[in-house]
């Protein structure tokens, strides 16, 4: 069920639906498209990584490579379990805190500007955990949020570039420096659309069973030491992130995921991801929840031996 226009919007405004995302007969999150200030300062900070843009603030910021807002909602005792980031041993996982993920990339005037790509996704897992946590109450109830994919795939390319700036990605036990392509920070700051077939794909890695944990891992891809793409798991649900148009597209997923439902009996709760245009998957992704289950998830057998 649809909220009422008169109530508050579910994108997590505190403005009215009928004020907000309710557009006429459609739904659309407007998402934020980043332009160039003006006048631009002028100036490169020779530590960030948007410099290329000559629109730098002249202190330098630390920025973590996930989310602070993600990380938080991760936090249990005062640190967040990870596994699959580029520095770490196969088949392990890493307890860290999140003041050790940050590393000085960004100048404050670039760093600030992204900030709505961490809200985006802060209410993104949010959403999924608030479903999860209600269909454990006595009284579970029908419930409709809404995001911009536009802001999920830009948080996304946020990520890649922090970990490329940073030098987190490794190959064979070294640090491995990637390119940061100029493509990047003209989509993340100055409004540029992503090319055809770039973007976010939702994997429904074949239909298996998923079992939704609080957790993080991040998987790059490579090809002729080119950086192709990413395996984002948030929630242990799996996102790919591709940086260039895929041969076979359907291999990745579902381009543009354009709802995604959670339904246990009788009760369903939607998580609507708007598009600004219409080359997005029109069909509803369906999870039917079948219960509950304790520990880590099965699919981290293969990861992990601690």
């Amino acid at each position: 069920m649809k909220p009422d226009r008169n109530t508050p919007c579910p994108c997590g405004s505190t403005l009215k639906t009928k004020k907000c995302c309710h557009k006429g007969h459609r739904w659309l999150k407007e998402p934020t498209i980043l332009t160039s200030r003006q006048p631009k300062s002028g100036y490169q900070h020779s530590r960030c990584y948007a410099n290329t843009l000559n629109d730098c603030d002249s202190q330098i910021t630390r920025e973590h490579y996930l989310s602070n807002n993600l990380l938080a909602d991760f936090e249990e005792n005062n640190t967040v379990k990870i596994f699959g980031l580029p520095w770490q041993e196969k088949q392990s996982y890493d307890l860290l805190s999140r003041k050790s993920m940050v590393s000085k990339i960004l100048c404050k005037h670039h760093n600030e500007s992204l900030s709505p790509f961490d809200v985006e996704i802060a209410y993104f897992y949010r959403a999924i955990v608030e479903f999860d946590e209600d269909f454990n109450s006595e009284q579970p109830s029908t419930d409709f949020k809404i995001i911009a994919g536009e802001n999920l795939e830009r948080w996304m390319l946020k990520t890649v570039c922090a970990f490329i700036a940073s030098q987190q990605f490794h190959r064979n036990g070294e640090k491995s420096k990637l390119e940061l392509k100029s493509i990047y920070n003209e989509i993340l700051y100055e409004g540029r659309p992503f090319p055809s077939g770039w973007g976010l794909y939702f994997d429904m890695e074949g239909n298996k069973k998923t079992q939704k944990y609080r957790s993080f891992s991040f998987v790059p891809f490579e090809a002729n030491g080119e950086l192709k793409g990413i395996s984002f798991y948030i929630a242990n649900f799996k996102f790919n992130f591709l940086l260039g148009e895929p041969d076979a597209p359907d291999y990745w997923g579902i381009y543009h995921p354009s709802s995604i439902v959670f339904k246990q009996g009788e009760i369903k709760k939607e998580l609507l991801i708007t598009w600004r245009d219409d080359n997005y998957h029109k069909s509803t992704i369906l999870f039917n929840r079948i219960g509950t289950k304790q520990g880590e998830p099965a699919n981290w057998e293969e990861w992990m031996k601690k």
